[in-house]
Order: C-alpha cells, then structure tokens, then sequence
C-alpha cells in the first residue's frame, strides 16, 4: 500500500482547509513522496512520536521543571563536573545534559526522515496507539550553528533567574535588571557582545545545529530546537517551522499495526 490521504478516516477528525492526514504504510512511498516534496530546499527537519498525541515541547517544560530550571542547571555541573570540563557555552552544556536525558529546553530533531520514523514506531510500550512523523520546514533565518549569539542568548536562559520577563523596548529591556544579569550570563562566555539583546530574538525557536562531538548525533543526523519563551521566561515560545504546503499541513500517521512491519 501507498501513503493514503484523506478527508475523513475513522476516528480521525480535523479540517482538510487546514491539516492534510497522510498514512504511512509502506517505507518506499514514504521516501518516493519525501524526496519529491523535499527536492527544491534542503531546509527539512523531522521528528517521530510514537504517540501522536504527544506534544513538541521540550522536557523542562514538563512537570514544572522549568521554575526551577536556573537551579537545576547549576546543579547539574556541580555534580557532574567532570562532563563539562571541556564545554565553553551554555549550548554545549544543555547538549551533554540532553543527551544523558535530563530535562533541557532542548527537543531533538533530525536531517534523516527515517530516524524520524523510527523512532514514531518503536517504542514498545506505545504499540498499541497510532504514532506520528513531524515535518519541518523552517525559514533560513531560524537556523543557527552552535556558536551563533542568538543561540548564546538562548541557551542562558537556561540560566537565567525565574524573573526574566519580555520587554519589548531594546533599550528597556537591556536597562532592566534582569535583562543586564542575562546579559552577564552571556558575556562569561562571549566577553566581546554588546548590551544589545533583541527582545524579538528571545520569543523564537531556533533550529541549532550542534557540534558532532558523540555518536548518537553524528548516526541520527542531529539537530534540536532550542526555546525561547513567551513573555515570561516559564512560558515556551512557538514553534514556527511546521511544513505548509499551499498553506495547508501535512501530517503523517503511522497506524499502531503498521509500526512493526515498517521497524
């Protein structure tokens, strides 16, 4: 069988103006379909959930962990001195806690839309429900390499005391009390930048791409979001980069028996 789409299916309910509802069944189509779409931007992410109702929100933002997000931070280093003795920038730190699967601001993302399907079927103790592979098509301007300033900003939020809220007036913002102590957060590892913080930059999520220092980055292909927050520092910013085709979007469905012929 091909990927099917349909207006309605099931108990599958949403608006066809809006959302398109594929359904993978086969591992050839899926790739044939793909690489037609895909073939005029090399700008495509991906994400399995085996679960479909799970959210694209990354672990700190889960069970309140965020407010003590600053604390957990520091901790973290402090009993694990050790791991990060050779990393220079927050965003090294959050890559080394995401990959022992401690809860960061950080989601994975992939280059490979076949790690991304993988990991949509095979998590055993969701084999009974539909799960779900995620496209992503962000606009060049969000997609940063590891060492970029936006994504020093970023990564110290991680940082960054509980108080921190959203000014939208750069000078304001970067006069306010908060906003100087994220700055100095940033300057311990970027001595050079300026008091200039773009309140803007602080309400994006940005597609990171990371340096490929283990081997579960390099095989995977990759990539993360990394979250900014929306107008205060506990609240996760959107995510912005959802494939749209004739703005309408696409969603692909693996359904729970077809999960383990597709593995």
């Amino acid at each position: 069988m091909t990927i099917r789409s349909f207006s309605l299916i099931h108990f599958y309910f949403y608006d066809p103006q809006k959302v398109e509802i594929n359904f993978i069944d086969n591992l050839n189509n899926l790739i044939d379909y793909l690489q037609k779409e895909t073939k005029n931007s090399a700008d495509f992410f991906y994400r399995g959930h085996s679960n479909l109702d799970w959210e694209l929100l990354p672990a700190i933002y889960r069970n309140k962990w965020v407010e003590n997000e600053h604390k957990m931070f520091r901790e973290i280093i402090l009993r694990n001195s050790e791991e990060f003795a050779s990393t220079k920038s927050a965003f090294e730190k959050l890559t080394i806690m995401q990959h022992y699967g401690l809860p960061t601001r950080l989601l994975d993302i992939t280059k490979n839309p076949l790690v991304g399907l993988f990991f949509a079927c095979n998590d055993k103790s969701q084999s009974e429900v539909p799960g779900e592979l995620i496209v992503f098509n962000p606009e060049p301007s969000l997609i940063k390499y590891y060492d970029s300033d936006t994504v020093s900003i970023l990564s110290n939020l991680s940082k960054a005391e509980r108080t921190l809220k959203l000014i939208s007036n750069k000078i304001k913002f970067n006069a306010d009390l908060s906003g100087l102590k994220l700055l100095h957060l940033i300057k311990e590892e970027k001595p050079y930048f300026l008091p200039e913080i773009e309140p803007t930059d602080l309400e994006r999520t940005l597609v990171v791409r990371p340096i490929n220092n283990n081997e579960r980055i390099k095989r995977q292909l990759g990539y993360f979001f990394l979250f900014g927050f929306k107008k205060i520092v506990t609240k996760p910013a959107d995510i912005n980069s959802l494939y749209m085709k004739n703005g309408i979007q696409p969603k692909f469905f693996i359904e729970e028996d077809k999960k383990e012929n597709i593995i």
